[in-house]
């Protein structure tokens, strides 16, 4: 309820852990009030109906977002789906981009989406087809995945580590993780390259 007493046009970073179901309808007023030059949008938020979809329409409202790292709640963990990332995909119709000037992604615990969706997304936001598509190119993309077959994601991610994009992909099974595929440690690790100061 506080985000609908505020407008804060100057807001370029916000870091929030969200527990209302509404959270989707109260931010994307907020937003369209504000029309901030947000920069930086850290979220932990519970699993409703529309989630992602609800996301996108904030991706919508925030055009000069450059920095993006999104959790599930821990209280009511449900991964995030295929919407989400199809609708992160710069080069998938309809409309313009969403999020043209990103250039650093953390998503945390991603399923039900098919072998390679997430890679051809990083792959869209990456060097001449990012170019191509309108978008800033990606410097750094950690995303974890709650099981599931990623084989095409696995190769699609280390070519794309070949040519320079830092961060990796992950598969979380029963806690632990194995990713891009190193030890879990690395997932500690790398949390520090976002650029946060703090994990």
């Amino acid at each position: 309820a506080l985000l609908s007493a505020l407008t804060l046009p100057a807001l370029l970073e916000l870091d929030l852990v969200i527990n209302r179901a509404e959270w989707d309808i109260e931010m994307s007023a907020f937003f369209a009030r504000s029309q901030p030059i947000l920069r930086q949008l850290s979220l932990q938020m519970p699993h409703t109906e529309n989630r992602e979809s609800g996301l996108l329409r904030i991706f919508a409202l925030t055009p000069h977002l450059r920095r993006l790292r999104l959790f599930d709640c821990l209280e009511d963990p449900l991964p995030f789906n295929a919407v989400l990332i199809r609708g992160l995909n710069p080069s998938s119709p309809p409309g313009a981009p969403l999020c043209p000037r990103l250039q650093r992604l953390h998503l945390s615990r991603v399923s039900d989406c098919s072998d390679g969706i997430c890679a051809a997304m990083l792959r869209a936001r990456w060097g001449a087809q990012a170019h191509a598509n309108g978008v800033a190119c990606l410097e750094w993309a950690h995303i974890e995945f709650e099981g599931g077959v990623h084989d095409c994601d696995k190769t699609g991610m280390e070519d794309l580590s070949a040519e320079g994009l830092k961060g990796g992909i992950y598969l979380r099974y029963s806690g632990w993780h194995q990713g891009s595929w190193h030890h879990t440690g690395r997932v500690a690790a790398v949390m520090g390259e976002f650029g946060l100061g703090e994990v």
